[in-house]
C-alpha cells in the first residue's frame, strides 16, 4: 500500500485547525499587562499591608480597567479580580461586593488559587464557593464587568469611576496617545431617568495628557449612568471613541459609597451638593448650590453650581459664562458657550442736569412777626417757625441794618388771619443747576458727585444773622450712586431704567406769598396808612439731606446719553423739609 507523501502535511494542517478551533484568541498588550501588574503589586503590597484598603481597591479598579477587553491574559484579570475580592471581603468588609468579584475571578480561571501571603480561611471557603457557583469555565471569556469597569472598545485610556455618591458632581477622565491628533474630545452621558443623551466637553487637564471634566451634580441621579466618549480632529472628524451610544461605559450612583470619593487627575474629589428636593429650575434660591465645580477640572466646591463651557444647558441662567449655544457637533444639543467678547463701556461721565424742587412746607402763623423792642430776643422772629419774610428783597419788618426802628413791626395786626402759612405743596421756587461726574465701576453701577448752585433762594440777610441759612448758599453739593438696569447696560444703546441714591448739602429755601395787614404807623417821619402789605415768606430748610429716585437714561451713541429722572430729598438740620425734585440732564462719556 502505498503511502502519499502529503499525508503529513494535511494531518498538520488539520492539527493546526482543530487547535485554533478549541484555542481562545487574545490580543494580549504586553505593557498593558505589565502596568496593571504593577498596580496590583503597590495595591497589595503597599496599601493592603499598610491597612489602606480604600487606596488598596482604587488600585485594582485602575488596573481591571486597564485590562478591558482582552488587553490582559484572562488568568492574569482573574487574578486582579481575586486581590480585589481580598480588599472588599477582608479589608472593606464588603461581603457582596467580594464574593461578585470572586465569582468573575474564578469564572475567568477554574485553578485559580489564592495568594498564600494573605490567605485565610474566609478566603478559602469564599473561593470554594465561587467555585461551587459554577465558575471556572476555562474558556478565557470576559464576563460583563461590573458597572463602571469600562469593559468596552475604546480608544483611550479610561480613567474608571465604578461608582459614585448621588448628587455629587461625576469626574469623565480619559488619555490618549493614538496616532490621531485630538483638538476637542466630548462626553455624551445620560443619569438614570433621563430620555435623551447630554453633551459634556472634556478639557484638556494641567497634567497635558489627559481629558477631563466633571457632570454637573444634578445630572447624578441614583441608579444606572451611562456615557460614551467621542474624539474629534481639527476637520471636526470623529476619530477616537470609548463606548457607543449602544454599548455605553456604566457608572453606579448609589446614596453611599466606599472608599475615596472619584476625582479627576490632580484635583481634589468635589463635595455634594444639597438636596433640593422638587425646586424647580430657575426657581430663586434654586440656581446656585454649594459643591459645585460642575465643569472645572481643579474645583474643589466654591458655589459653582453654574454650568462651565460645554457642559449641556437649556439657558443663559445656568451658564457661568451666560451664554448657552448649539454645540460644534450640529445635532440640535445645545451647551455653555464662551462668553461673548464684551465691548469696552466708557468709564467717565461728565455731564449738566436741571431740576426743579417741589417742597412740602409746614403751616404756621405770625411767620413775619418780630420780637417787640426792649423784650428778649428783640428783632428775632416772635415765633420760631423757620419763616423768613422779604419784601422788594429786604427783610420785612425792616432791621436796624436796613435803617427799621421796629414800628413796622409793632404795626402788624396782631389779630389778623394773614401773617400765616398754609402748608402743603409750594410751587416750584428753587432750581437746581448741576455739573455732573460719575465713574462706571461696571457697566452697571456708577458713583460720581454733583456740584453746582440752586436759583430762586432767599433774597435777604436776617436768616443768614440769625444762624439759619445755609452758610455756602445757594451751593449745592451732593456725593450720588447710580444703579442702571439691564445687562451691560452701559455698553448698550436706547433706554435703561435707573435707580439712585445720594447724600449732601443744598440750598431748600422754598417760597410763598404772604399777605400782612398792619395799622398806620410812621416809619422815619414818613406815615404810613393802615392796610395790608404783600411779602414773601422762605422756609430755612436743611442744608443737610439724603435723597433716592429713579428715572431713565437713553444712551443716544456709546458715549452720548439723557437723562430723566425724580429724586426724593429729606432736608435736617435748621429745619426739617421733604422735596421732590424732577430733573432731566445730558452726559458725555469717555
Amino acid at each position: 500500500m502505498l503511502r502519499s507523501k502529503s499525508t503529513p502535511v494535511l494531518s498538520a494542517v488539520a492539527f493546526a485547525i482543530a487547535l485554533a478551533a478549541t484555542t481562545p484568541a487574545y490580543a494580549v498588550d504586553a505593557k498593558i499587562e505589565g502596568q496593571a501588574k504593577a498596580l496590583q503589586k503597590k495595591a497589595m503590597e503597599d496599601n493592603y499591608l499598610a491597612t489602606e484598603y480604600a487606596k488598596a481597591k482604587e488600585q485594582l479598579d485602575k488596573a481591571i480597567a486597564l485590562c478591558a477587553g482582552d488587553k490582559c491574559a484572562p488568568a492574569v484579570k482573574a487574578t486582579l479580580l481575586r486581590d480585589l475580592a481580598t480588599v472588599q471581603f477582608i479589608g472593606l468588609n464588603d461581603k457582596t461586593g467580594g464574593a461578585a468579584s470572586m465569582t468573575e475571578a474564578a469564572k475567568l480561571d477554574p485553578k485559580l488559587e489564592l495568594n498564600p501571603d494573605y490567605e485565610t480561611k474566609e478566603l478559602k471557603q469564599l473561593l470554594a464557593d465561587a467555585k461551587k457557583a459554577g465558575a471556572g469555565t476555562g474558556t478565557g471569556t470576559t464576563p460583563k464587568p461590573p458597572a463602571g469597569n469600562g469593559e468596552v472598545e475604546s480608544d483611550f485610556e479610561l480613567m474608571a469611576v465604578p461608582e459614585q455618591a448621588v448628587r455629587t458632581p461625576l469626574p469623565l477622565a480619559v488619555g490618549y496617545e493614538g496616532d490621531q491628533k485630538l483638538v476637542k474630545v466630548t462626553a455624551h452621558y445620560k443619569g438614570f431617568g433621563m430620555t435623551s443623551y447630554k453633551n459634556l466637553e472634556l478639557k484638556k487637564l494641567p497634567d497635558g495628557k489627559n481629558w477631563g471634566a466633571n457632570v454637573e451634580c444634578l445630572d447624578v441621579i441614583q441608579g444606572d449612568f451611562v456615557y460614551y466618549v467621542s474624539g474629534y480632529d481639527a476637520g471636526n472628524d470623529e476619530v477616537a471613541t470609548a463606548g457607543t451610544k449602544k454599548d455605553p461605559i456604566h457608572v453606579a450612583v448609589k446614596a453611599t459609597i466606599e472608599g475615596p470619593a472619584p476625582h479627576l487627575p490632580g484635583a481634589q474629589p468635589l463635595a455634594q451638593c444639597p438636596d433640593t428636593g422638587d425646586c424647580p429650575p430657575g426657581f430663586p434660591g434654586c440656581k446656585k448650590s454649594s459643591g459645585g465645580g460642575l465643569g472645572d477640572p481643579t474645583a474643589i466646591g466654591d458655589d459653582k453650581s453654574l454650568k462651565e463651557e460645554g457642559v449641556a444647558c437649556e439657558s443663559d441662567e445656568q451658564c457661568a459664562s451666560d451664554t448657552c449655544g448649539p454645540n460644534d457637533n450640529d445635532d440640535g444639543e445645545k451647551v455653555c458657550r464662551a462668553r461673548p467678547a464684551k465691548a469696552k463701556f466708557k468709564r467717565i461721565w461728565i455731564g449738566a442736569a436741571v431740576g426743579a424742587n417741589l417742597s412740602f412746607i409746614p403751616s404756621a402763623s405770625k411767620v413775619c412777626s418780630l420780637t417787640p423792642k426792649d423784650q428778649p430776643g428783640e428783632g428775632r422772629p416772635l415765633v420760631d417757625t423757620g419763616y423768613y419774610c422779604t419784601s422788594d428783597g429786604k427783610n420785612y419788618p425792616l432791621r436796624g441794618s436796613d435803617g427799621g426802628d421796629g414800628s413796622d413791626n409793632a404795626a402788624i395786626d396782631p389779630n389778623q388771619k394773614g401773617n400765616s402759612v398754609s402748608g402743603g405743596l409750594a410751587a416750584a421756587t428753587n432750581f437746581p443747576l448741576l455739573l455732573t461726574g460719575d465713574y462706571a465701576i461696571n457697566a452697571n453701577l456708577l458713583v460720581g458727585a454733583r456740584l453746582g448752585i440752586v436759583l430762586g433762594g432767599y433774597d435777604a440777610t436776617a436768616a443768614k444773622s440769625d444762624g439759619k441759612r445755609f452758610a455756602a448758599a445757594p451751593l449745592h453739593i451732593e456725593g450720588r450712586a447710580t444703579y442702571l438696569l439691564g445687562k451691560d447696560a452701559l455698553m448698550k444703546k436706547g433706554f435703561a431704567p435707573m435707580f439712585f441714591g445720594g447724600l449732601g448739602a443744598s440750598t431748600f429755601e422754598p417760597s410763598v406769598p404772604v399777605s400782612v395787614k398792619t395799622n398806620e404807623y410812621s416809619l422815619n417821619g414818613e406815615t404810613k396808612p393802615a392796610g395790608t402789605t404783600k411779602v414773601t415768606a422762605y422756609y430755612m430748610g436743611g442744608p443737610f439731606f439724603v435723597n433716592a429716585g429713579g428715572g431713565g437714561r437713553f444712551a443716544v451713541t456709546e458715549n452720548v446719553a439723557l437723562t430723566g429722572a425724580v429724586r426724593l430729598n429729606a432736608a435736617f438740620g435748621n429745619g426739617f423739609l421733604f422735596s421732590a425734585t424732577p430733573e432731566i440732564g445730558a452726559q458725555i462719556g469717555f
